[in-house]
């Protein structure tokens, strides 16, 4: 996402609010799966299931033939780069880790629906277990495609200009600039699967929440036909697409700092207490 697509900003820095063409697609999917969601979990797995199946099919044949056939160079993995950042090696490393928060996020967001689900005692272990293992199998399989594609010091530089498309630029450099197009439209469909699935089960969280007093009881309302928290995935459409207006990284930090410092904080207090 360059920082220059935009039609209109606003701010400066990190905080400059940006409207354009992305915006407006971004805003228009988030809506089409809010929508659905209103119908029930039922229907929303099904297209779910064939969003995730087709974006895992699209990665493996990616990554096979990117190590099969693509113009890629081992000797990628020892050329040495330099720092761009004047934060100490520590601090780098933890902000660096919001990314790969991010992109293991959702490994348990299975438990959110338990309720909703049929034998959640068989079928949640499973799920949890499987899915970690796919995304760390697919996230360490996919990094080493990038680097084997491109050097370090590359994707630095494109990086510095505000242009995070890792993917379209290795597969550029692996099989030609006439690839990259394709393939960066193949990896927004496959986004698709992302962004209905945080659609499902963010507002499953503020529903129970609500039903503990811990959030806004309209959040706990549920519509009698379908029985989903209507109001609670309305709530959320509109803070997703009030959230596209920010600038990419800082959404990226941001949702990998507060939700895991949330988790870190929230483990001692489900602790039992020791008695002195």
């Amino acid at each position: 996402m360059k920082q220059n697509a935009a039609i209109f900003t606003y701010g400066s820095g990190d905080w400059t609010f940006r409207f354009g063409g992305a915006q407006v697609v971004a805003s228009t999917l988030v809506a089409a799966f809010t929508v659905m969601n209103f119908f029930g979990v039922r229907r929303v797995a099904r297209v779910q299931n064939a969003l995730t199946g087709a974006k895992i099919t699209m990665l493996i044949l990616f990554i096979g033939l990117a190590l099969l056939v693509g113009e890629g160079d081992w000797k990628h993995f020892s050329v040495p780069t330099t720092r761009w950042t004047t934060n100490s090696l520590h601090a780098q490393f933890a902000i660096s880790l919001f990314w790969i928060y991010l992109a293991y996020s959702g490994w348990n967001a299975a438990t959110y629906i338990a309720d909703e689900l049929k034998q959640p005692s068989k079928t949640l272990p499973l799920a949890l277990a499987c899915g970690t293992t796919l995304v760390a199998a697919l996230f360490i399989a996919l990094n080493v495609v990038f680097i084997y594609a491109v050097p370090l010091d590359t994707i630095k530089q494109q990086a510095m200009k505000g242009d995070v498309a890792v993917g379209s630029l290795a597969a550029s450099h692996l099989f030609g600039p006439w690839v990259a197009g394709g393939f960066s439209a193949l990896m927004a469909l496959g986004l698709m699967s992302t962004v209905n699935a945080m659609v499902t089960i963010g507002p499953r969280v503020y529903y129970a929440m609500a039903k503990n007093g811990a959030f806004f009881a309209g959040a706990a309302k549920v519509n009698p036909r379908w029985h989903t928290p209507v109001n609670a995935i309305l709530w959320q459409e509109l803070c997703a697409v009030l959230m596209t207006f920010f600038f990419f990284p800082l959404l990226v930090k941001n949702t990998g700092f507060l939700p895991y410092s949330s988790l870190f904080l929230a483990v001692p207090a489900r602790l039992p207490l020791q008695s002195a």
